[in-house]
């Protein structure tokens, strides 16, 4: 089964439509994920990767005021502390 890493930087796309890009890897206990701009999604969106595979979802986001996401990613994916390029 493959797996994949979640980077800083990476795209990632929002229900199919639009694209924006992971901020940081983080972790909240043991579930895995990203933090992002709000304005990318609202709780319960779906997320797909750089490579179009099945991420996650929007669990929390504040847009307009503040600006922040925090995403939920699969056991496919594997937030690590590296950006990209």
């Amino acid at each position: 089964r493959p797996y994949y890493d979640v980077r800083g930087g990476e795209a990632y796309y929002i229900n199919g439509r639009s694209r924006c890009s992971v901020g940081f890897s983080v972790t909240r206990g043991t579930q895995g994920g990203f933090v992002t701009a709000g304005h990318c999604g609202r709780p319960g969106d779906s997320v797909t990767g750089h490579n179009q595979q099945p991420m996650g979802s929007f669990q929390g986001s504040s847009f307009p005021g503040n600006d922040y996401a925090w995403v939920a990613v699969n056991s496919n994916w594997t937030p690590r502390p590296w950006v990209k390029g």
